[in-house]
């Protein structure tokens, strides 16, 4: 696995960071896995992510956004090269080493000036480095030494510039060039512009405004790019016929993949970690071994689809529409996209249940109206799509934000929320203390039969049915993980039930 450190500059100082395991979380708070104490940022502000060798940088739904060589992160990541320079915020910057762990390249006479900046302003061993670089002690000493140092590193700094311009002359480079500009206090707070490549291997350009969209209107969703050198996803669809498929995967490797991918799903739920246990993990593994056993049967049969179909349906019709509603009401998109597998499985029923529920997100009459939608509309995917994000936010909002109480929402979503408080009611104690869909689970045989026989599944269904869509070439399915098809390529379903 490619070795990857993280050079982070912040208003807190300068570190070095190694990649541990396939994915850190930067933010500002305690949650994240590198905390930088940067007001700008957001609490959980973006992740590094890793695959084998494909190393790409999210941006978890931070406030001022996530940028590469001056370029907004996309919605489905940005791949990351060696001296990759991540914007996070306004202060932070981080440069992307890999090998190492050293500095090279372009970034090796910047590091030598930050060395010899700081032996300026250390006064005695083991004090520490203020913030200017000012020389505290002996500096007529020093001068003649620093001033050595800074006209070799400009000499050197003016031959590797002369060379590349030689070099890019002689081969007639007219690759089209990106602007990146930011304070880089490394040398003396100068505003440094930095060019690279910016076109795809297609000969499309990427360019991409890093103003926010206006609060008054839509987010604009970049278009999916596809081709593997290009996109993190696509790169690891390029290494997945060297993976192991969670069909081979022995017993236990299955079980450390699913926590994980669990812990992954938490995160995108409710940007918070949660530590699931063995027991928790082996409920959610019987769906996950029953979903990828469906994966190539070919049946069309309901509960039975081939999960490749049910995933092509799912990401071609209703995947954009349903993650542009969540997003526009603050609930993560991961909320619907698999709640409506647990649902329907992307099937747009037009004929109501014994309960009275129809449509793809099986809303009952009185709901939907309650919500804006003629009970006769619950098939337009166009109308629920909004009207079930309004509803999950409301349930988000009477439960709390974090992804242990998002399920509880989900599973009001299911035995509606007043049974949900009242079954946490029925459990919570000295010895039962924590507030979450799991105490009820362990706690099942207080509860009502409802919540046995239907209730009980809902969730560890839910983080199933997330586990296979948002790892999908790790079951065989060949396909981006859902929550990344946000392109509109098709016309919404926009049928009444009477259709």
């Amino acid at each position: 696995m490619l070795e990857v450190t993280l050079h982070i500059q912040s208003p807190q100082g300068e570190r070095e960071v190694p990649l541990a395991g396939d994915r850190m979380t930067l933010g500002r708070g305690d949650a994240a896995s590198i905390v930088i104490k940067d007001k700008a940022l957001s609490r959980i502000h973006a992740s590094i992510n890793r695959n084998e060798d494909a190393v790409w940088v999210l941006d978890e739904g931070s406030t001022n956004g996530t940028c590469v060589n001056g370029d907004v992160v996309s919605a489905r990541g940005t791949p990351l090269s060696d001296g990759d320079e991540i914007t996070l915020g306004r202060d932070t910057l981080i440069t992307v080493i890999f090998g190492s762990g050293e500095i090279s390249g372009e970034f090796e006479d910047e590091a030598a000036l930050e060395a010899e900046a700081v032996e300026e302003t250390e006064y005695a061993e083991g004090a520490p480095v203020v913030e200017h670089r000012a020389a505290a002690v002996d500096q007529s000493s020093r001068l003649p030494i620093v001033a050595a140092a800074v006209a070799i590193a400009v000499v050197l700094i003016a031959a590797v510039a002369l060379a590349a311009y030689a070099l890019r002359s002689k081969t007639g480079d007219t690759n089209t060039s990106r602007g990146q500009v930011r304070n880089d206090s490394s040398v003396g707070g100068a505003t440094t512009a930095r060019t690279g490549d910016g076109a795809t291997p297609n000969g499309s350009t990427v360019n991409q405004s890093i103003a926010p969209p206006s609060p008054t209107t839509s987010p604009v969703i970049p278009r999916p790019i596809e081709d593997a050198t290009t996109d993190p996803v696509a790169a690891q669809h390029a290494q997945g016929a060297h993976q192991k498929l969670y069909l081979q995967m022995t017993d236990q490797e299955k079980m450390d993949f699913i926590e994980q991918r669990a812990h992954h799903i938490s995160m995108m739920m409710g940007n918070r970690p949660y530590a699931f246990n063995d027991d928790v993990l082996k409920y959610i593994k019987q769906y996950v071994d029953g979903y990828a056993h469906r994966v190539g049967n070919g049946s069309t049969k309901l509960w039975g689809e081939d999960m490749r179909s049910m995933f092509e349906r799912a990401r071609t019709s209703y995947a954009p529409y349903i993650t542009r509603a969540f997003n526009s009401r603050g609930v993560p998109p991961v909320v619907g996209l698999y709640l409506v597998v647990v649902e329907t499985e992307y099937h747009n029923i037009h004929s109501e249940n014994a309960a009275g529920a129809a449509g793809l997100f099986q809303f009952i009459g009185p709901t939907a109206r309650g919500y804006g939608v003629d009970p006769s509309e619950r098939t337009n995917v166009a109308k629920m799509a909004p009207a079930a994000a309004a509803y999950l936010s409301d349930r988000i909002a009477e439960f709390g934000p974090d992804s242990m109480s998002v399920a509880l929402a989900i599973a009001g979503y299911n035995r509606s929320p007043d049974s949900v408080r009242r079954d946490l009611h029925d459990v919570l104690n000295s010895e039962n203390r924590e507030r979450s869909f799991w105490t009820l689970v362990a706690n099942s045989n207080k509860l009502d039969r409802f919540f046995q026989g239907e209730n009980i599944k809902y969730v560890p269904k839910f983080f199933a049915a997330a586990i296979v869509g948002e790892t999908p070439w790790s079951f065989g399915i060949q396909m981006q993980p859902l929550s990344t098809y946000t392109e509109i390529t098709a016309p919404p379903d926009t049928s009444s039930m009477g259709q």
